[in-house]
């Protein structure tokens, strides 16, 4: 489930994600997850925020905050435009989250790069 709300400069987002591995030998149960993004829209171009990544594992078993991955860092968004037709230009995602529970990574480094075109 995707919720995204404007509140005055700021976007936020959180999307609760349950997912579960099926077909022959699978036996995995429903794992839950939540992201979360906000960022300020200072312009266009840069949108400093910050991110949480918040991993619970098997939801029927799920385990102590330290067992669980929790992460959290510094992001930064935004779209760099491109003069060419129908093109909206790069968009780009960057961030380092830091681990903050026995079970998360000790950090690491996120970085996306999206190009459209419309036709």
């Amino acid at each position: 489930m995707l919720l995204a709300k404007d509140v005055g400069n700021t976007f936020h987002v959180m999307n609760l994600v349950a997912e579960k591995n099926v077909g022959a030998g699978h036996k995995d149960d429903l794992e839950g997850k939540v992201l979360w993004s906000s960022r300020y829209n200072y312009s266009s171009v840069f949108e400093p925020g910050f991110e949480i990544e918040s991993k619970f594992g098997e939801l029927n078993n799920t385990k102590s905050f330290d067992g669980q991955e929790h992460s959290v860092g510094p992001a930064a968004y935004g779209k760099i435009p491109v003069g060419l037709l129908n093109a909206d230009g790069f968009k780009y995602r960057a961030a380092y989250l830091f681990g903050v529970s026995d079970a998360a990574p000790d950090g690491q480094a996120i970085a996306e790069l999206e190009y459209e075109i419309h036709f």
